[in-house]
């Protein structure tokens, strides 16, 4: 098992950034490893509440979704889910080739390294979190 939690607050520390709520849960949870899955096919206007439609009925883990941006910062069409218990991901597995604004999706396996490396990506995306005061200390 990965202690998400611990690589998360690093990353979050040493970037200095602002976590929305949910991110990150408590301090000893951990991923195992059979409770990722990797959607692809997502249309590109495709938001976290439609993935989270995509398996509506299935217990999806707190902050359990991470889209997944190109290069250039722009959805690809992936995204990587973090189910609550083994079984769960079972049942998503089974909604491959199922559809979501007129496409199709692909289900796959995924790993929580793979869940992270995302999670990691979207973070380093986020505006770093200064007080604002430290923006217009010139203006003094």
């Amino acid at each position: 098992m990965v202690n998400h939690t611990d690589l998360l607050d690093l990353l979050i520390s040493s970037m200095g950034v602002y976590v929305p709520s949910g991110l990150h849960g408590e301090r000893d949870a951990q991923i195992e490893g059979d409770v990722v899955v990797r959607a692809r096919g997502l249309p590109w206007q495709a938001s976290d509440c439609h993935v989270a439609q995509f398996f509506a009925g299935l217990e999806i883990a707190p902050g359990g979704i991470a889209l997944c941006l190109s290069a250039e910062g722009r959805r690809n069409g992936e995204a990587l889910v973090r189910f609550k218990t083994p079984e769960m991901r079972e049942l998503a597995l089974k909604r491959h080739r199922h559809f979501l604004l007129s496409r199709y999706i692909e289900v796959y396996k995924a790993t929580p390294e793979e869940f992270l490396h995302v999670a990691a990506g979207i973070m380093a995306m986020l505006i770093p979190y200064q007080p604002i005061n430290k923006h217009f200390s010139h203006c003094d």
